[in-house]
């Protein structure tokens, strides 16, 4: 038999050394370069949790942030705040992946989608490697007619394999949760992030502005040796909304801001007006900017400096003035509204269809009218007879035949038009001649 106290001595050198191993979260990041420091100006969300760029790290006093590298406010935002962020744009995630965080990166339910479990369990035996897997699952997204709408087909039971071989339509969401089951299915750990994709910049005061429709999910996979990898499936389908942002992704879709006169994508057509708000705007960032800490009456002697004894006659006129411009913005958004928007919109999905047809060297020539250009592409191409005959008179009727449009039939025309649209790159990509940009 040993000592007495010799295993107790044992077991506390085992606690001391585990103790000098201890895993640190904040170890999990590496980081290269120097970090952007840059500041936020949040409206109230009633919410704890503060926003900033990817893995952002407090620089104001009395933030937190998580073992999730969340930051979070010291209570509920409830009034207009201001802070400061670091974060450092290149970075590596976890390429450590603990085994707990492995599980939950792969967890599936028991049941349901079985021909998703399917293809994903032969495809990866087709791909020599996970990346190649995430590659070839992306190209499947871009071979194939799926098309971004915010007005997506309802989904069966099986909602990944409905979504991945039947409808082939919806918005990031379901791109996003469809790779990840995807991924999950053959092995690779990854999850779906949200957050934000995009911003208005403000050339008169150099800043941007981020609004609730720039909403977005994505995906990210862990790949050995690299960590959290970000994939956004969306742009395999949609490249425009991650380029060029979600306005020139659903600039056709009428479900998109419909409710918003006034907003920033509704006045793009009226340049002096989205100027006057770009420069409204520019004004209150200022002000924000210089004043957003100071209680009521800070605010109130800081006005009063700048624009003298507020009396009745000055704020009268200033109601005034204000309340003209806001009827002068509704009545020209509503009359773009309800005059424009739904040839509009017809007219950007046909140009998508001129797109589609310049990528095979069938560009439309400069005075072609659509007629004449329908019967040029099925002159040469023939296969694409019935969808682009189809597609060009409903085009032609809704935009020379004048007809009385309700809110009802421009949805029927504009899914009639996209489906039309999905069977025409539906033949194109049969052809080994086509490659989607």
């Amino acid at each position: 038999m040993g000592k007495p106290g010799a295993a107790t001595a044992h077991v506390h050198l085992i606690a001391s050394q585990l103790a000098d191993f201890q895993w640190q979260w904040q170890d999990r990041i590496a980081v290269q370069g120097e970090p952007l420091v840059y500041n936020v100006i949040l409206e109230p969300t009633q919410q704890p949790w503060l926003y900033g760029l990817h893995l952002a790290e407090p620089e104001t006093d009395n933030l937190f942030q998580s073992r999730n590298f969340e930051v979070f406010n010291s209570g509920l935002v409830s009034t207009r705040t201001s802070y400061d962020m670091r974060s450092y744009t290149n970075n590596q995630t976890d390429l450590i992946l603990l085994d707990s965080a492995r599980r939950r990166a792969l967890q599936l339910p028991e049941q349901g989608n079985q021909r998703a479990r399917a293809f994903a369990t032969d495809l990866r035996a087709a791909k020599n490697s996970e990346r190649g897997y995430v590659y070839a699952v992306l190209a499947f997204f871009q071979q194939n007619p799926f098309f971004y709408t915010l007005n997506p087909a309802l989904l069966n039971q099986n909602r990944v394999d409905d979504f991945l071989f039947n409808t082939q339509e919806g918005f990031c969401e379901h791109y996003a949760s469809a790779f990840t089951f995807l991924m999950r299915a053959a092995g690779i750990p990854a999850r779906v992030v949200v957050g934000y994709h995009g911003a208005e910049y403000n050339r008169f005061e150099d800043f941007m502005m981020v609004y609730q429709y720039n909403a977005h999910a994505w995906s990210e996979v862990w790949l050995d040796g690299e960590g959290w990898v970000r994939v956004d499936p969306t742009g395999a389908v949609s490249p425009e909304r991650i380029e060029q942002g979600v306005e020139a992704a659903l600039a056709d879709d009428p479900a998109f801001m419909e409710e918003s006169l006034l907003a920033a994508v509704g006045l793009g057509g009226f340049s002096w007006i989205n100027t006057l708000r770009l420069r409204l705007e520019a004004l209150e960032y200022e002000w924000n900017r210089r004043v957003v800490n100071y209680n009521e009456e800070q605010q109130f002697e800081l006005f009063d400096e700048l624009f003298g004894e507020i009396d009745d006659e000055k704020l009268i006129s200033l109601l005034v003035l204000l309340s003209g411009l806001v009827v002068i913005g509704i009545g020209l958004a509503v009359t773009r509204r309800d005059g424009m928007q739904s040839r509009d919109s017809i007219t950007q999905l046909y140009l998508k269809l001129s797109d589609e047809l310049d990528r095979i060297g069938l560009s439309r020539l400069p005075g072609e009218g659509p007629l004449a250009y329908r019967d040029r592409v099925v002159s040469q191409r023939p296969e694409l007879d019935s969808a682009i005959n189809e597609l060009t008179k409903l085009y032609v009727h809704l935009n020379y035949a004048q007809p009385r449009i309700t809110a009802q039939s421009e949805k029927a025309n504009l899914k009639t038009m996209r489906a039309l649209l999905r069977e025409l790159r539906a033949v194109l990509r049969r052809n080994d001649s086509y490659v989607r940009e």
